[in-house]
């Protein structure tokens, strides 16, 4: 008799779409390895000792043919691990990071670059949140442009090389 109960309240539990979930985790995609510079970082939230932390970081992805794009990455850590590491913010160095794309955290460049702060009698005022990198040109982005989302921990780093920043130049000239 039970086992009859279960079998239906299982039917039952599927049809209603309950593990429906698990066509749109992030954590369904394979993770991959990609390259990018660091353009910028958002200012960093107040660090949590006994909870997950994230830095949100503008990169641009370097393509196997060279391509660039801008894209958001969010470097998660725990409080007894490290942040991005300071000297990673140096836009003369290729970083390469096994990452999982995560379509729920895309969000337009205004979004990422820009925080409200309540003045005194409630008005909102919008101020740049970002800290640009060693070298980096700030960003030529629409406040409307879409940047897609990829997650990844220090634990998915594979390694970073010294690429001087006129080859990422000359790859957008050529695109052109």
């Amino acid at each position: 008799m039970l086992s009859k109960i279960a079998a239906i309240m299982f039917a039952v539990f599927i049809m209603n779409g309950s593990f429906s979930h698990a066509a749109t985790d992030p954590y369904t995609h394979k993770p991959q390895i990609i390259n990018f510079r660091i353009v910028a970082i958002s200012q960093r939230l107040a660090r949590s000792s006994f909870s997950p932390n994230r830095d949100a970081l503008l990169v641009e992805l370097i393509g196997k043919d060279g391509s660039v794009r801008s894209a958001k990455i969010v470097f998660r850590y725990m409080g007894y691990e490290y942040p991005v590491p300071e000297s990673f913010l140096d836009y003369g160095l290729v970083h390469t990071f096994k990452v999982v794309r995560d379509e729920s955290c895309d969000e337009t460049w205004q979004s990422f670059s820009t925080k409200a702060t309540a003045g005194p009698h409630g008005e909102l005022t919008f101020t740049e949140s970002v800290i640009y990198s060693r070298g980096a040109d700030p960003a030529d982005l629409s406040v409307d442009d879409i940047l897609p989302c990829y997650v990844t921990q220090m634990r998915g780093y594979k390694r970073s090389r010294s690429v001087p920043a006129a080859h990422v130049e000359m790859s957008r000239t050529d695109a052109k």
